[in-house]
């Protein structure tokens, strides 16, 4: 009989080495690292901030006269350049690799501290300095970054 797959590739596996295990000239490498990852991200949403204030106009235009392909191409092409740009662009911790904006894991992303994890219906929260670690109803995240939520290393000086 044939053995089923595993479902471990889907189950979260924390980083084998935590804030506590690198030096100090390792963590500042790992900022000095995470600063241009930080800056062509902001690149990119002013980018497409210009884009999509640009774009808008025509967008609307040529839905209401004989433009019609050019209104379908507007959208297709500003859906392309979101997804796009939010796989490109994704922030990663140079220490761990792992998604910087992802969900609360196990280090608070404002001050480093213990975090406790959120479920399906509460919102996680740090034990060190008490914030509520939610999102908004459309997904948006409540807190700022400066600290990894998966190893705990300072990411930035200023938040995200």
């Amino acid at each position: 009989m044939a053995e089923r797959p595993s479902f471990e590739l889907t189950k979260y596996s924390p980083p084998e080495k935590t804030a506590a295990d690198y030096s100090e000239a390792e963590k500042e490498g790992f900022r000095q690292l995470f600063k241009p990852a930080v800056a062509r991200g902001q690149t990119f949403n002013n980018t497409f901030l210009i884009l999509l204030v640009v774009c808008l106009p025509l967008f609307f235009f040529s839905r209401h006269t004989a433009f019609y392909p050019l209104f379908i191409a507007t959208f297709i092409s500003i859906i392309a350049v979101m997804i796009v740009g939010s796989i490109v662009f994704q922030l990663r911790c140079p220490a761990c690799k792992k998604p910087a904006e992802d969900t609360i894991r196990t280090f608070c992303p404002e001050c480093g501290g213990k975090a406790i994890p959120g479920g399906l219906l509460y919102a996680g929260e740090c034990a060190s300095c008490g914030k509520k670690l939610r999102r908004t109803v459309k997904g948006r995240r409540l807190w700022k970054i400066k600290y990894c939520t998966h190893c705990g290393v300072l990411l930035t000086d200023t938040s995200i």
